[in-house]
C-alpha cells in the first residue's frame, strides 16, 4: 500500500472487505485508494453470486486500463493442528 501511494498515476485497486470500515480511520483510508468493497455477510441473491458487483468493479478498472492488486488469504497451521478453513469465493 506504501508502494502504491507513491505510485505515479493510478494506484493500483484491491479487494477488501467491508468489515475494516468500522475500524476508525480505515474507511477513509479505504476511500483514498479506492478499494473495491467485499461484502462480509454477503448472500446469492437472483440468481446473481454473493459480490458479483465486486467483480463487475475490478472487471470496469480492467477495462479502463487500471490495475487490480489481488491477495491471497494465507494461513499457515502448526505442525500436528487441524489446517485453517478454506473460503469460497472473493475475499
Amino acid at each position: 500500500v506504501v508502494v502504491a501511494s507513491k505510485m505515479k498515476g493510478t494506484p493500483p485497486r484491491f479487494f477488501a472487505t467491508d468489515a475494516y470500515n468500522a475500524i476508525p480511520g480505515v474507511a477513509s483510508f479505504m476511500k483514498m485508494f479506492k478499494t473495491i468493497p467485499i461484502a462480509e455477510k454477503a448472500t446469492k441473491s437472483s440468481g446473481r453470486s454473493a459480490n458479483a458487483g465486486a467483480i463487475e468493479l475490478a472487471s470496469q478498472a480492467l477495462v479502463e486500463n487500471g490495475c487490480v492488486a489481488l491477495f491471497p488469504q494465507g494461513n499457515f497451521a502448526k505442525l500436528g493442528a487441524e489446517p485453517p478453513r478454506v473460503y469460497t469465493g472473493a475475499a
